[in-house]
């Protein structure tokens, strides 16, 4: 009764407390021996009314055992459950049994703290036992303990902490009033009671945490590889691996280039995503395997099966076959990181299930035919060079790492320097970056870097740290095929091109040709089939990664910087010698001794070239390939900037005895010496934009010739008929655009030797019948209608029956010129087109009276090069629209008009579905490329990748509907201030690499869409006259 009084006068109701202890113990009060039992308690009422608080006058009890508190609450309780009834209730139900467990919890705090201590105990004899068998369990990276068994470590760790917080706050008779409210040791009492209820919880979760305490990590973090370095092509990877339809995904790309990196990169991405407070990977995995194929002495087989295992766990007791492996990996959903992949895998013989939506397969390899033929591959990424920022940056980091006070040591001209060098040299190739930091990191003067830069271009293999690289890039070399197909020896031969340069892939493979790398078995097979071979090579080294596409051209190609240093490497030594100019300087390239040594020399980029001037009486036995061409190809179609060749005497190629391989192209050559007939193993020679007037008769000795070309010999007037009708093996004869006149009549050449004057009997086109049994290949250029005429007599006339097999010419002629032909008119160029299916390039010029052309289905179906030039009245060019997937001019990728003044558009571009290149110059009337016959038609020339605009006055817009041009890397735009507008959108930005025209049309040009011209400005270069001068000259459409 006074107990509630107080507590209504306080105006606190007891229920409204947030804990509820449990129910006290059931004791009464005959259990108490105390006599004065009831003076004691009147005493206890009476203090407790005096000092205001039932609490205060409880802690001045004298202390008694646990037996004499309960019999005390007993008696307590039972007094006041008559009297209190009222106020219980007024209180509500749960006031009364509230009293009674705040009470016992009250008296029993003694032994409350003992059971606390003792239980503490327990867990700590627990929790030591857990982790000592933790530590023989777990595997760091690898093993580690379960989410429950971490989850009750760490209730253990907490109560502990909990519990020194309680005993430091609390005193021995109980607990500080200044942590009570209103009811003394109420809090104490609550909070040792939940510390209780914790301690019998956690031995509890013990017991069921039962014998699996460990489980193997999802994702193990690889030392050292940096996720943030590959973030573009991380995100593709797992992009594609969330596709459920992708179960393999290959990683390719040259060596040193980063695919292991890479490779380490998604598994440590997906190692920081399970860490994350939220994992989330991004598809569904329970473990991440990576194993590394290059491990010495030990097969594939092993090692993949040692690295599954490894992080699955050893195999049940039970079952120990090697079938086990599949079934435990098929148990789970894994994602195999396989690095160091050479050919294809044999699952069954490995072990292992095939790639499915459960087991899923990412596999870094050097080639892209092992990702796409071996592995098949659904999705192959590849690791692209560094950007020139990118390299430095690495470069930097990698000489700090190893020295940064040295590396601080250097002056900004001094990393001014090597910066040039790095870039320059090395490519972007990770690899030779690092190899390159790792053996100059003790360089710091200018002297130092400039000797470093000679010695990279001479002698790469003596620049420290370039061994090790070359020695892991020569993996990739020694892959390649050394049977019939030589394709290591057409790797090398890429070297004799000059650095950075684009290589024809037409000019590489007819130099493979006269080689002979490209022959399986004899020389009878057809040349086109032998250029198929060529092609395929190509296509195999560019998988490799070992040669690149070219700079802009898709039918160029060109040899990484580090690959071909490491190609001069392989050629440095006295077997299969290279002599080149980027090896050695001019006067050392010229000296007899290196030739007299040599296997190939090249020469193609100096301007002067000099043959050497001492004496080659011993001759050059092993030289199969000599190159003096202006590989410059702009320069080579200009005769006053054509290259010099010194000290070419007239016994120069009686040296030569091995000779196969002779280009004089783009040479000031005005004739050959009589010594030419020594080179009876020749078989490919090029005479192509040389000022070579005539042929010697000496060149009929050559009957192993395979290859003449005497393209743009714009000053030949003579071949001798005897010459060409010798040559019995030759395949192809190109006198594409060249001065030289076949004649159906014979014709004579006077010729003045010294006293004596003959006449020497000129090649015709019945000359050729002697070889029509080997050629294949024949340019050829017509100045008249009749002897046009005699080219497709077997399908005109029979007035020329003298030439009955005459249709050789139809199926030999892939490169026809048409030059200044009066009276050719549409009729006869139907003619042609209808008899002349080989035609490779076409080119027409001079001719007045061609007013139109029209091209239909099924004509030129192989033409690949069209050129039209100074044709005056042509008014119009018309194509017949597909038909199903049929196509005219199908395989037409490159179209040239120039000076034809009639034309007003070109709308028939649309039909031409693999035109690359346009160039159009000094057309007057043309104003727009695609007419629009009504607004709002989209129009997509989705293969074109390069336009060239010059001197069109007119010329305002590309189409007045949408043109889309998905593929457009190359646009320039000279004297054409009128064309105000480029039909480029941004998706454009990832193909364009560069625009050139004149500044102030640039400042002028307008956009369709804001931002434009700031996206573009980085692929803008403003136009200079030698610029102009080279794209038009390059554009000539000649191989």
């Amino acid at each position: 009764f006074f107990f509630f009084s107080w507590h209504k006068h306080r105006e606190i109701n007891v229920c409204t407390l947030p804990v509820r202890p449990p129910s006290p113990l059931p004791l009464s009060a005959q259990h108490c021996r105390l006599p004065d039992f009831p003076s004691l308690l009147i005493s206890l009422l009476c203090v407790s009314v005096r000092n205001g608080s039932p609490s205060g006058a409880l802690y001045q009890l004298p202390i008694m055992g646990d037996v004499t508190c309960m019999c005390i609450l007993s008696a307590i309780l039972q007094c006041l459950r008559p009297t209190a009834e009222g106020a219980v209730t007024r209180a509500g139900e749960a006031g009364f049994s509230f009293l009674e467990s705040w009470l016992v919890n009250l008296l029993c705090f003694r032994r409350n703290m003992a059971v606390l201590d003792t239980g503490v105990r327990e867990l700590a004899l627990l929790n030591s036992g857990l982790v000592d068998t933790l530590g023989q369990q777990e595997v760091p990276g690898e093993i580690e303990r379960t989410p429950r068994v971490a989850e009750w470590l760490g209730g253990v760790v907490a109560l502990g902490s909990d519990v020194t917080q309680f005993r430091s706050t609390t005193s021995t008779h109980g607990c500080s009033t200044s942590r009570c409210c209103y009811c003394g040791c109420l809090c104490s009492s609550c909070e040792l009671d939940e510390l209780l209820r914790r301690v019998r919880d956690l031995k509890a979760q013990r017991e069921t945490l039962g014998d699996v305490l460990v489980c193997r990590v999802p994702v193990v973090e690889i030392q050292g590889a940096d996720p943030s370095t590959f973030t573009s092509q991380v995100e593709e990877i797992l992009l594609h691996l969330a596709n459920p339809e992708v179960t393999t995904v290959g990683i390719y790309g040259i060596c040193g280039v980063g695919k292991t990196e890479l490779l380490k990169a998604v598994n440590n991405h997906l190692f920081q995503k399970s860490r994350e407070a939220e994992p989330h990977l991004p598809f569904d995995v329970d473990v991440v395997i990576h194993v590394d194929l290059k491990q010495e002495g030990r097969n594939q087989r092993d090692t993949i099966q040692t690295g599954i295992r490894r992080r699955l766990g050893p195999p049940s007791a039970a079952a120990s076959s090697e079938d086990t492996l599949s079934r435990d990996i098929s148990h789970k959903r894994c994602l195999l990181l396989l690095d160091h992949v050479w050919d294809a895998l044999d699952w069954n013989w490995i072990g292992i299930p095939h790639p499915s939506s459960r087991l899923k397969v990412v596999f870094a390899t050097l080639s892209k035919s092992v990702c796409d033929d071996a592995m098949k591959a659904q999705r192959s990424v590849r690791v692209d060079y560094l950007s020139d920022e990118a390299s430095w940056r690495l470069f930097c980091r990698k000489m700090e790492e190893a020295d940064w006070e040295t590396w601080g040591r250097c002056g900004p001209y001094v990393q001014g320097l090597a910066k040039k060098v790095v870039v320059s040299m090395c490519g972007g190739l990770p690899g030779a970056i690092i190899a390159m930091a790792r053996g100059l990191m003790n360089f710091t003067t200018a002297e130092a870097w400039e000797d470093i830069e000679k010695q990279l271009k001479h002698s790469p293999h003596q620049v420290g740290g370039m061994m090790d690289l070359f020695s892991t890039l020569k993996r990739s070399y020694d892959g390649l095929e050394r049977g019939p197909l030589k394709m290591a020896d057409c790797l090398l031969y890429c070297s004799l091109f000059p650095e950075s340069r684009s290589i024809s892939k037409e000019q590489l493979i007819d130099y493979w040709i006269g080689e002979g790398f490209l022959e399986e078995d004899d020389l009878a097979k057809r040349i086109c089939i032998v250029r198929d071979i060529g092609n395929r090579v190509i296509d195999r080294l560019q998988k490799a990664c070992l040669l690149e596409r070219g700079n802009w051209d898709q039918r160029e190609v060109k040899l990484h910087s580090v690959v071909r240093r490491m190609a001069l490497w392989l050629t440095h030594g006295d077997t299969n010698k290279f002599l080149t100019s980027a090896r050695l300087e001019l006067s050392d390239v010229s000296r007899a001794e290196n030739w007299k040594r040599a296997m190939r020399i090249s020469l193609m980029d100096c301007h002067d070239k000099e043959v050497p001037e001492e004496d080659l009486s011993q001759g050059c036995p092993e030289l199969r390939t000599l190159l003096l061409n202006n590989h410059d190809a702009a320069d080579s179609y200009n005769g006053s900037s054509r290259c010099t060749v010194y000290g070419v005497s007239d016994d120069l190629f009686n040296f030569f005895p091995a000779l196969r391989v002779l280009d004089l192209s783009g040479t000031n050559m005005t004739s050959l010496p009589d010594s030419i007939s020594s080179l009876v193993e020749l078989r490919y020679l090029n005479l192509s934009h040389t000022d070579i007037t005539s042929l010697p008769i000496e060149l009929k000795e050559l009957v192993k010739l395979r290859l003449l070309n005497l393209r743009n010999t714009t000053r030949l007037s003579m071949i001798p008929a005897e010459a060409i009708s010798s040559f019995s093996n030759l395949q192809t004869l190109d006198l594409y655009c060249s001065s030289y006149v076949w004649s159906r009549e014979e014709r004579y050449h006077q010729v003045s030797d010294g006293d004596r004057s003959y006449q020497v009997r000129q090649a015709g086109l019945g000359d050729l019948m002697h070889v029509k049994n080997s050629l294949q290949e024949l340019g050829i250029n017509v100045k008249a209608l009749p002897d046009l005429e005699g080219l497709v007599a077997g399908t005109v006339s029979t007035r020329f029956s003298k030439f009955a097999s005459s249709n050789m010419f139809l199926k030999s002629t892939t490169f026809l010129s048409l030059d200044g032909v009066p009276g050719l008119t549409e009729k006869d160029i139907k003619l042609v087109f209808i008899s002349m299916h080989m035609l490779l390039e076409l080119s027409i010029s001079g001719c007045p009276d061609l007013l139109m052309m029209r091209f239909r289905l099924g004509e030129l179906e192989k033409l690949k090069v069209l050129n039209l030039r100074a044709l005056p009245a042509l008014s119009n060019i018309e194509a017949e629209p597909k038909h199903g997937n049929e196509y005219s001019l199908p395989h037409l990728h490159n179209l040239q008009i120039r000076e034809c003044n009639m034309l007003e558009d070109l709308t028939c571009v649309k039909e031409f579905p693999y035109l690359q290149e346009i160039l159009l110059t000094s057309c007057d009337r043309i104003q727009e490329l695609v007419a629009t016959p009504s607004e709002g038609v989209v129009t997509s020339l989705s293969e074109l990748r390069k336009i060239t605009l010059v001197e069109l006055n007119l010329f305002s817009r590309f189409s007045g509907q949408t043109l889309h041009l998905p593929k457009i890397e190359q646009i320039m735009v000279s004297r054409s201030s009128n064309l105000r507008r480029l039909p480029l959108e941004s998706s454009n930005l990832e193909t364009m690499k560069e625009i050139t025209g004149e500044q102030a049309w640039w400042d002028e040009l307008e956009w369709y869409y804001e931002g434009g011209r700031d996206q573009f400005c980085r692929r803008f270069t403003a136009l200079n006259n030698r610029m102009r001068a080279q794209h038009l000259e390059g554009e000539s459409g000649n191989r």
